[in-house]
């Protein structure tokens, strides 16, 4: 048997399958998180949930490392600091079709977003920035 040739309409409907394939990859939603003040720490890990969760009702895949172990990181007493999330950071960000950076108080000088930045880059991702636009919950020396 030999192969048939599709019709216009069936390849633009294959393109269209594939683009919502690639529109519906996860997205990495990076945010600042270490912070020597625990309290900073738990405001910036409910905003960003609070942000992921708008944006899986809109009907986004969703990966949030912080959302994700924050709880794990305090049930476990794991270390807080980028040197010690860096490389399953990586790892989820390879499964990513791109990065959103929430840019919460501090995201400039956040050595984890920053470092996100650059393996999103490396990797090829495309990088999108989104304003925070809740207030801070209490003044805060950052």
């Amino acid at each position: 048997m030999g192969h048939r040739i599709p019709s216009f309409a069936e390849w633009i409907g294959g393109m269209n399958a594939l683009r919502r394939a690639k529109d519906n990859r996860i997205v990495y939603l990076a945010t600042p998180y270490s912070h020597p003040d625990a309290s900073v720490r738990e405001h910036r890990f409910r905003e960003v949930n609070r942000v992921a969760g708008d944006m899986m009702r809109r009907g986004e895949h969703v990966f949030s490392p912080i959302s994700h172990t924050h709880p794990i990181a305090l049930a476990c007493d794991l270390p807080k600091g980028w040197e010690f999330w860096e490389a399953y950071d990586r790892a989820m960000m390879k499964a990513c079709g791109r990065v959103v950076v929430l840019m919460q108080h501090g995201w400039e000088a956040s050595v984890g977003v920053q470092s996100e930045i650059t393996i999103a880059r490396e990797l090829g991702l495309p990088i999108e920035f989104m304003v925070h636009d809740a207030p801070e919950k209490k003044p805060v020396d950052l």
